[in-house]
């Protein structure tokens, strides 16, 4: 606010919203107050654990992307300020190299899937739409105890956790055509590396095994991934829209990703037919469909509709359950052990659009979390079905 008063920053195109809320509870509450104007929101950013003594706490900087069903700029914007926070005039925790040549950071840093757990994970719902990514320190040793005091904090860290939401802000509030075209060549060029590092992973993996069949089921979890890799990467682009017209710069971006893609996956098959020939392996056959379960094929039949808006915290509703399902939820839960399930039922609501099958979410969850469990989402969403938050 200061530099713009200041004249040393231009008015910016859009509202800036500051909210200091409840943990979730003020988030459902604030948004239910503006629920006609949520497709006004452009997007945010959700800070939380901010400003630690990383010595103190054990913690590293931590981007947590949203959700895959609700793929947008917002990662990657965020991700791209952060590679400049090093080079920002005043910003500490920062060494040169031993020649004076180039600096990097003494923090540490990584950008993670989503898992939710904070407000990031209202805002990202689809049923919300307002693309946020959370910002924050984690994991903290003492964190949700009383030693996670004031004195936890370091000024260098609070200054880069200010600066940082800071510029990711006021680029948004902003951006007009040439940002936003700068920014789907960003989000282009990233998505481009991520192929190419996925298809060379799946080389790695073909070149260790020695047998058509496996060889060719590789190769074609490939092909299976990078496509739910350019629909991802094609809503977020689409995101763009937000903050300009885009159409013309979509279809270029889309094309190019587009070949990517097919190179990536003529480059690995390259791969694999030369480490096929030294072996002296006859042609990859066509892999065979995979025999679904009997939970899968009822999975298949289910087309979930969600009945309301936001994240179900079903821990919220388990007493307007009988006991026979709270019981049989409390085993199913008992039997699989630690917090995965939160995440994994998680997104599979939010792939839950009244189209997809319960089995189309449960590959797309599987794609997301590199975890499967049919069982788990069948219960949950028959859970969901008794208390009237969805239908099939």
């Amino acid at each position: 606010q200061a530099l713009i008063a200041a004249g040393e920053l231009p008015q910016p195109r859009r509202t800036l919203r500051f909210l200091w809320l409840p943990e979730m509870t003020g988030t459902y509450a604030y948004l239910e107050s503006l629920e006609d104007d949520l497709d006004k929101m452009v997007a945010g950013v959700n800070l939380d654990m901010v400003g630690e003594d990383q010595e103190q706490t054990g913690s590293s900087w931590l981007i947590e992307r949203p959700p895959d069903a609700a793929a947008s700029f917002a990662p990657v914007l965020l991700a791209r300020l952060r590679d400049e926070l090093p080079g920002l005039k005043g910003m500490t925790d920062v060494s040169p190299t031993h020649t004076d040549l180039g600096a990097y950071p003494l923090y540490r840093q990584a950008e993670v899937a989503f898992t939710g757990g904070s407000d990031h994970y209202i805002f990202s719902d689809p049923s919300v739409g307002i693309p946020t990514a959370s910002l924050g320190q984690g994991p903290d040793r003492d964190s949700h105890t009383s030693a996670d005091t004031a004195d936890r904090t370091a000024p260098q860290s609070l200054a880069r956790a200010g600066s940082w939401a800071a510029i990711y802000a006021y680029w948004l509030a902003a951006a007009g055509p040439s940002e936003v075209i700068w920014l789907g060549h960003e989000m282009t060029a990233r998505f481009k590396i991520g192929v190419v590092e996925t298809a060379q992973a799946t080389v790695t993996r073909a070149l260790t095994m020695d047998d058509e069949e496996t060889i060719s089921a590789a190769l074609a979890e490939l092909e299976r991934r990078l496509a739910y890799l350019f629909d991802r990467h094609k809503t977020a682009l689409l995101s763009l829209r937000r903050l300009a017209p885009i159409e013309c710069l979509a279809d270029d971006m889309l094309a190019e990703s587009e070949q990517v893609v097919n190179r990536g996956l003529s480059w690995a098959g390259r791969a694999a037919g030369l480490h096929a020939a030294t072996l002296h392996l006859d042609a990859f056959p066509a892999p065979s469909p995979p025999d679904l379960s009997e939970e899968e094929l009822e999975a298949e039949k289910l087309v979930p509709a969600r009945l309301v808006k936001g994240p179900v915290p079903l821990e919220s509703h388990m007493e307007k359950l009988v006991d026979e399902d709270r019981e049989a939820w409390r085993q199913l839960l008992q039997a699989r052990k630690g917090w995965s399930y939160y995440t994994l039922t998680t997104l599979a609501l939010y792939w839950a659009d009244g189209a997809r099958s319960l089995l189309d979410i449960a590959d797309r969850v599987e794609m997301e979390a590199s975890t499967r469990d049919v069982e788990l989402l069948l219960a949950y969403f028959r859970l969901l079905e008794k208390l009237g938050l969805v239908t099939f």
